[in-house]
């Protein structure tokens, strides 16, 4: 059964210990809200074998489209959104969910950060913004590769992604030439603007541009296969 009360947990940092309440992973952890902004965010324009969803969350995304694809690989790095998200998500017998970071390298022990604004979305392996964001003291997660996802579950005709700016360290120097269409939310409030060119550069070996606009925070973009 899905917990009927918010998931609390004290995050330390220099500074002062904050109790986050975690509004998203309560009831079905906004999970009707989550599937309607993945329904505007991200275009699936057909049916694929194979998705990776790149930064879970509680669901949203495969909620939305589960049923285009034969099978889902998603990652989360949070432990408890991972936990939320597997009860979100139970019912469907086509999706695995991984409880790792995605990154460059395999195995490595990546500290977890996250806003003070309580959103279970908010959560980034970076450290960018220090003044708004708080190391989670209780919490860590290992990291997976682009590659070794491959390895163990195939090439994905479609990608998901949105891990708050852990997209440069997962994306960049890839092999993408696989995939046919990747969605993305590319984070500027994360990114430099050098790395967000050198990013968007790379990706163009592989795809054109189909569609770009600005999302409330960050730009929504949509890459399909050349």
């Amino acid at each position: 059964t899905i917990p009927l009360k918010p998931l609390t947990y004290s995050i330390s940092s220099p500074v002062k210990i904050l109790v986050f309440n975690m509004k998203d992973l309560h009831g079905q952890g906004f999970l009707q809200e989550r599937t309607i902004n993945s329904l505007n965010t991200y275009l699936v324009l057909d049916n694929y074998d194979l998705c990776f969803d790149i930064g879970v969350n509680v669901g949203g995304f495969i909620n939305a489209y589960y049923d285009k694809f034969k099978k889902i690989v998603g990652l989360e790095a949070h432990p408890l959104t991972y936990e939320f998200a597997k009860k979100n998500l139970n019912s469907y017998n086509n999706v695995l969910l991984l409880n790792n970071a995605a990154y460059h390298s395999d195995d490595e022990e990546l500290n977890l950060f996250i806003f003070e604004n309580e959103n279970s979305g908010s959560t980034s392996i970076l450290n960018s913004i220090p003044n708004s964001q708080c190391k989670d003291e209780l919490n860590t997660t290992k990291s997976i590769s682009y590659e070794t996802l491959v390895k163990k579950y195939g090439t994905p005709q479609y990608i998901k992604i949105d891990i708050e700016g852990g997209e440069y360290d997962f994306l960049f120097g890839k092999d993408l030439s696989g995939v046919e269409f990747l969605s993305m939310e590319l984070h500027t409030n994360f990114l430099s603007e050098e790395k967000r060119k050198h990013l968007k550069k790379h990706l163009l070996k592989f795809f054109n541009i189909y569609s770009e606009k600005q999302g409330k925070y960050h730009p929504e973009i949509n890459f399909i296969k050349k």
